[in-house]
């Protein structure tokens, strides 16, 4: 079924076309991703589908009784209310029913007249509130919530408190809560660390609405999406499948269409050296009628792939002596936050170290003390010997806002425009970007050319710090083409799985009790990351103890939360059993022709049985979601054991 159209949309700022003549269909379950170069307007054109802005040309149809969800739809928040507040607000259907339900039970109580309207009314009313899954939009909620990385202690938070990136989240999980039949997503996944990334690919697999969702996280795309519309040069191409897929059917069309760009050129110069030959001699006549068939000819564009422009080549001023970069049982904090304590590295030359962990864990903050910008609260961080370190921030100080993307380049290193016009080109700016001010690059063009200052500057040790935040998918294979190149050794902290399996050589997952190596990438090490083994020796980690000793120690904790949760469940099956035995008693109760009867008490019983009814659906989300951990926990360590056998 047919959810949404789009027909011949177009929309165009000043005398720029952004895009023309698109056109596609949503059906019911579809989940597309909306793909293309950043503005190329796929944030435009959501938001003229969306109804936030109107296109110049074409129309956007809803179907009859489908609700369309989008961030800037939500309605302003009031600061002083907490997070749990704001998501329950999201369910504010469910808790009008829930006040009729009450108003009714009431009425229903001081009995009159018409009795029996009321319960015809209240009967309904509990009819809708079922169909709506009233009874669990609090473990929706809580559910929603904790995947988006909202601890118990955040959700009872003042809005007020949070930053700009929490209240992004906020009002994701705000608009996942509404549980629209068309959710437009525009870069869901910013502001999300890997876990919270993973929960939300679940979730939105098992939507059951129709999701168009705009992003640059490939490996999201690959997992989400089940059709791609690519926004290119103004126009939208579908391609069936995920992202993935896409790059293979659209490799097949590059080669096609270079063949045929190639053969027209071909017999266009050979009608051009006919027209030259011929032109002035007994066949004058049949060239001016080529000549007239070349003006009418439609051109082939060729290929213009601007990712290919150029190579990467590294030449260090220095190599680096073995060890990079020490640190020994580093700790910090902030006021009562215990970031991190007892951190232990050991970063060798060449090695490629993605550095890993939830918001707020301190990767930033490490990094931070490892350039000397903060101080530790304990321990100590050495650099080696021979050791220059290039620093990639998420806020581009090392850029001067006054210079022209030229300047800044040349003003930085010994080489020539030419060279510099040369190694901007491979970085994706052409043409008269180059004279841009700094100041009015976007946060990705900042990115890109803060890159390229670090790789001209020769370091033998880079330190990224977000590099593919703002970056489109073509800047950030561009990114990684560099890196990959990059004969030094590089430690970088990103959210992107699919940047990380393409640069690191190991990662390690920071905490509050230190930090865990993992040979291999992102993917060699996702299944289980947080319970898998840690790399201890091959020279790559400086904690002392032995491989033996941690896994007992590893195993030691393993089986107190196991315990622990055990004992939960024990208590949610208790605490089940209990209120499900007073359901029956109730539903007896009710069934009974004599108590029926009386008015006084129908209200009093159906109002403990929709309490009962609530809290156990609030049970048995928890007893679930127990019991996954618990059984997720014993084949870890099942599988940790056979490991270490």
């Amino acid at each position: 079924m047919i959810v949404l159209q789009v027909n011949n949309l177009k929309k165009t700022f000043g005398e720029h076309t952004l895009f023309s003549e698109v056109q596609f269909t949503l059906n019911q379950g579809d989940k597309v991703g909306l793909v293309g170069a950043n503005g190329s307007g796929k944030s435009t054109l959501l938001k003229c589908i969306a109804g936030q802005l109107v296109p110049d040309l074409g129309e956007v149809t809803l179907s009859t009784g489908i609700r369309a969800g989008y961030l800037e739809q939500l309605p302003d928040l009031n600061e002083d209310i907490s997070v749990w507040d704001a998501v329950m607000q999201s369910f504010a259907p469910i808790i009008l029913m829930r006040e009729q339900m009450q108003q009714l039970q009431q009425q229903i109580a001081l009995g009159g007249k018409d009795v029996d309207g009321l319960l015809q009314r209240y009967a309904d009313v509990i009819e809708a509130y079922e169909r709506a899954d009233g009874y669990a939009c609090e473990a929706k909620a809580r559910k929603i919530l904790i995947g988006l990385g909202f601890s118990l202690d955040m959700m009872s938070r003042r809005i007020s408190s949070f930053s700009g990136g929490e209240l992004t989240r906020l009002n994701l999980a705000r608009l996942l809560a509404f549980e629209p039949e068309v959710l437009l997503l525009d870069e869901p996944t910013n502001h999300l660390d890997i876990g919270s990334v993973e929960w939300l690919e679940s979730f939105l697999c098992a939507y059951r609405g129709t999701i168009l969702v705009v992003a640059h996280d490939r490996r999201f795309l690959d997992q989400v999406t089940t059709r791609i519309l690519d926004l290119k040069q103004g126009q939208v191409k579908s391609y069936p499948g995920n992202y993935s897929k896409m790059l293979e059917l659209r490799a097949v069309e590059d080669v096609s269409q270079r063949r045929s760009y190639e053969k027209q050129q071909q017999e266009i110069a050979c009608q051009e050296e006919y027209i030259r030959r011929f032109r002035a001699g007994i066949k004058a006549k049949q060239a001016r009628g080529r000549q007239l068939q070349l003006d009418r000819l439609e051109r082939l564009e060729n290929i213009n792939d601007d990712k290919t422009i150029g190579s990467w080549t590294f030449q260090l001023k220095e190599t680096s002596g073995d060890e990079v970069l020490v640190i020994d049982n580093l700790s910090k904090s902030f006021d009562q936050n215990q970031l991190f304590r007892h951190l232990n590295l050991l970063v060798r030359q060449g090695e490629r170290l993605a550095l890993l962990g939830t918001n707020g864990s301190g990767k930033s903050t490490l990094l931070n003390i490892i350039m000397g910008n903060l101080s530790a609260d304990f321990g100590s961080v050495k650099i080696g010997s021979r050791v220059t370190i290039g620093y990639f921030s998420q806020h581009h100080e090392s850029l001067n806002p006054d210079n022209s993307v030229l300047d800044e380049i040349i003003y930085s290193t010994d080489i020539t425009v030419g060279e510099a016009r040369n190694v901007l080109g491979r970085m994706l700016f052409h043409g008269d970007d180059v004279y841009k001010k700094v100041a009015h690059l976007s946060g990705g063009e900042k990115s890109r050319l803060a890159l390229l200052k670090l790789y001209l500057s020769r370091p033998n040790f880079l330190i990224l710090d977000e590099p593919t935040n703002h970056l489109d998918i073509d800047s950030r294979e561009t990114v990684e083409s560099m890196l990959i190149n990059y004969p030094g050794t590089i430690l970088f902290v990103s959210h992107d799985r699919y940047f990380i399996d393409r640069i690191a050589m190991n990662i390690a997952v920071i905490g509050e009790e230190g930090l865990k190596t993992y040979l291999g990438n992102y993917s060699d090490n996702q299944v289980n990351l947080v319970w898998q083994k840690p790399v201890e020796a091959q020279n790559k980690n400086t904690d002392s103890r032995s491989n033996a000793q941690q896994f007992r120690l590893q195993k030691k904790e393993e089986q107190r939360i196991q315990r622990r949760m055990e004992k939960e469940l024990e208590q949610l099956e208790k605490d089940i059993q209990i209120l499900e035995q007073r359901q029956d008693q109730l539903h007896e109760q009710l069934s009974d022709e004599t108590v029926f009867a009386d008015m006084n008490i129908v209200p009093i019983l159906s109002t403990e049985l929709q309490e009962i009814e609530t809290r156990l659906q609030v049970l048995y989300q928890d007893w679930a979601d127990q019991a996954e951990h618990l059984h997720d926990l014993v084949s870890q360590s099942n599988d940790l054991t056979n490991h270490n056998a």
